[in-house]
């Protein structure tokens, strides 16, 4: 005889709605890595830490599958049209993703940053300006000697 499980330890649970929208990002920028059912909930699984039957769960939920639907259509048009008020939030979704994936993915990492930044508009990188503490100094040196001169002068 085997032992007894009680039913509820078995059964499937949705995962928390505050979670879909890091899952949905999370296979919106990493697409071959979903590109099968199998593959998909593999990552999903290990990413968020859910069950099998929980994700299996989520992609039948028609909520989860129209936010999804939602988010391949932002994602492939402009952000230009999206709230500030969202972006903000999509934005704070998107660190929490980056938190989740492990270290090793690093060109996931990067993929997450590189929408961040698309979803800020922020496409020209920022310009650096050098500024010298001294008003009066000297060139760059072209060698080792001539540094050395030239800081015994500034020293002096």
């Amino acid at each position: 005889m085997g032992g007894s499980v009680m039913r509820g330890e078995l059964d499937p649970v949705l995962p928390s709605r505050e979670l879909w929208p890091s899952i949905i990002r999370l296979m919106v920028m990493d697409p071959g890595a979903c590109s099968t059912r199998k593959k998909r909930d593999q990552r999903v699984r290990s990413t968020f830490g859910l069950k099998q039957g929980d994700v299996a769960l989520l992609f039948t939920n028609r909520s989860f599958l129209s936010a999804w639907k939602e988010e391949a259509d932002v994602r492939s048009g402009s952000v230009a049209h999206v709230p500030i008020a969202a972006k903000v939030s999509r934005l704070e979704q998107m660190q929490e993703l980056l938190e989740r994936v492990p270290d090793e993915r690093v060109d996931l990492k990067l993929k997450i940053l590189r929408l961040a930044r698309e979803e800020t508009e922020d496409q020209q990188p920022a310009q650096h300006v050098h500024m010298h503490g001294h008003i009066n100094s000297p060139p760059p040196a072209a060698d080792y000697e001539e540094w050395q001169r030239q800081n015994r002068q500034m020293e002096g």
